[in-house]
């Protein structure tokens, strides 16, 4: 099939269970905004050393299995959520006193705006799918991940800036 079929020309798509819908439609919005969260840990897991660039790329691989789940797939492993509890876990033991402010270091900052699409992502999914959604634990798990993360990599010697 062509990448190009002109049948999206008149603001029409189809869902992953075959219906025709508007491309506003609030399923395709939540498609779209997990698109842009996965595009987003990409861009992060390029600026992170390791083990944290390995934490990323597993945790975009999480994200693709929320996708698939929401368009009839297999959905995340079972024990994502607990991954992701472990995670936060290790990189921040303890929350920080007071408002962080993102800006110490570039792969922080990525980690904070990956954090932003999450949860956009995970209000979407909630519009589109309901409360009851198996995505929804993740997500908020992820978000709560991605700003472990974000604090972690703004600790002295964690990662250059600039």
């Amino acid at each position: 099939m062509p990448l190009t079929t002109r049948q999206g020309d008149a603001g029409w798509t189809r869902d992953a269970a075959g219906r025709r819908v508007s491309k506003d439609d609030a399923i395709i919005e939540a498609y779209g905004a997990i698109d842009e969260l996965s595009c987003m840990l990409g861009w992060l897991g390029i600026a992170c050393p390791e083990p944290e660039r390995s934490m990323a790329v597993r945790w975009q691989s999480g994200v693709s299995e929320v996708l698939a789940g929401m368009c009839g797939g297999a959905g995340p492993a079972p024990d994502l959520v607990q991954v992701l509890e472990a995670n936060i876990a290790h990189l921040l033991p303890e929350p920080p006193a007071g408002f962080v402010t993102p800006g110490g270091s570039e792969a922080s900052c990525r980690a904070h705006l990956a954090r932003v699409a999450c949860r956009k992502a995970e209000r979407r999914v909630v519009a589109a799918m309901g409360h009851e959604c198996a995505a929804i634990p993740v997500l908020n798990r992820l978000s709560d991940a991605l700003f472990a993360l974000a604090v972690s990599l703004d600790r002295p010697g964690s990662v250059p800036s600039g």
